[in-house]
């Protein structure tokens, strides 16, 4: 059973999705309406949540505010965000920022449950377009010679960091390559840990500069 916190204004809304976690049986640790109050909540547990669901407009704080906050904060961090509309601007800089994905409000009843189970797992969950958009975003970064960096990746690491690049969650990845989500996870710790960073994102931003991997 995973441990949630929600922050979410639109009261009327967040009745709803507290029945659907409780229905898929998660635990909700804490519930904000605004962004300062679940902050404060975050600098002074001793408890993380698995998994936090935020809206992407909050009145206190936009998406890819609370997004870097909490990273600045914590190494690691699940997130998944709520929009009411497709907005691939905010929604794209706040996974640059470290959130896990998003969700669109009205496709709850159809990707909540193992969109929760995807992140958890440390996988992203983003829609095909927007993989497209981080996929001409990495292109515009400038490689750096082999020989100027000592970071060496097994032909198994960049396979999976080019499966990440286009979008394909951890269970889809593990499908392709023959291996379990279980060995997807900790080939990517293991990725993160040579390329010193904290997100998705960050990983396959710093592959690329470093010429580790092309697309």
């Amino acid at each position: 059973m995973s441990s949630l916190v929600i922050v979410e204004d639109d009261k009327r809304f967040s009745v709803v999705l507290r029945k659907m976690l409780q229905q898929y049986g998660h635990n909700i640790d804490a519930f904000f309406y605004c962004a300062n109050d679940f902050l404060n909540y975050i600098k002074k547990t001793d408890h993380y949540p698995d998994l936090c669901i935020f809206d992407l407009e909050l009145p206190d704080k936009s998406g890819v505010e609370i997004v870097t906050e909490i990273h600045e904060y914590l190494d690691y961090f699940n997130i998944l965000i709520l929009t009411s509309f497709s907005d691939e601007d905010k929604v794209f800089e706040a996974i640059k920022a470290g959130a896990s994905g998003y969700i669109l409000k009205q496709e709850l009843p159809y990707k909540l449950k193992d969109s929760i189970i995807e992140v958890i797992e440390g996988g992203v969950v983003i829609e095909p377009i927007l993989a497209n958009k981080f996929i001409n975003y990495f292109k515009t970064f400038e490689t750096i010679n082999h020989k100027e960096n000592d970071i060496i990746f097994e032909a198994s690491e960049n396979e999976v960091l080019l499966y990440l690049i286009q979008g394909f969650t951890y269970k889809e990845i593990a499908s392709f390559t023959d291996r379990t989500p279980r060995n997807i996870k900790y080939m990517l710790s293991k990725i993160y840990k040579k390329l010193g960073v904290k997100s998705k994102v960050e990983a396959i931003s710093e592959a690329i500069k470093l010429g580790l991997v092309e697309i």
